[in-house]
């Protein structure tokens, strides 16, 4: 089997870091997208940290990719949907909801937009966060269709899940 290369469009929007390839355009985390300093590792990372293990999920890669890596997040969102497919618990609801309507549409919409920003993105990035974001729309109509009784109390308070924007 013969490696191929990314095309140069692709293989441009990459930098080398180290032995990582990482994108030029963007953080994939959204700590700095949420945060009033732009830094990986702040109160979102923790944030989601405690999400995963509400719903009884843990990052397997602890100390090495943050905990709000896009990546991780839209895992939780799979996870979170096939569970309410099986069973609507209303706990699963809130918490689908709150990292849907409370944590992604905070800040994706700025990660998606960094890709238009420069003109020497490649457009197929653009066009996979357009994707994310129309996703991560419909996946919050989904959710909305599961009433959760007024009586039930939030999983998630302002106070446990901090974030400043």
């Amino acid at each position: 089997m013969t490696r191929r290369s990314l095309p140069s469009e692709i293989a441009s929007a990459y930098r080398r870091n180290d032995n990582f390839l990482v994108l030029k355009y963007i953080h994939v985390y959204s700590s700095p997208g949420l945060e009033s300093e732009p830094y990986v590792m702040g109160k979102s990372t923790q944030e989601m940290r405690s999400l995963f293990q509400l719903v009884g999920l843990q990052n397997p890669w602890i100390g090495e990719l943050p905990d709000d890596h896009i990546a991780l997040e839209l895992d939780v969102c799979m996870h979170l949907h096939r569970a309410l497919e099986i069973k609507p618990a209303p706990e699963f609801v809130q918490v689908y909801e709150y990292l849907l309507v409370h944590h992604m549409q905070d800040w994706v919409p700025s990660f998606v937009q960094r890709f238009s920003l420069d003109p020497n993105c490649p457009k197929l990035f653009f066009w996979l966060g357009e994707q994310l974001q129309l996703h991560i729309t419909l996946e919050c109509e989904w959710v909305r269709q599961f009433q959760v009784p007024q009586t039930a109390s939030l999983i998630l308070s302002d106070n446990e899940v901090p974030h400043e924007k």
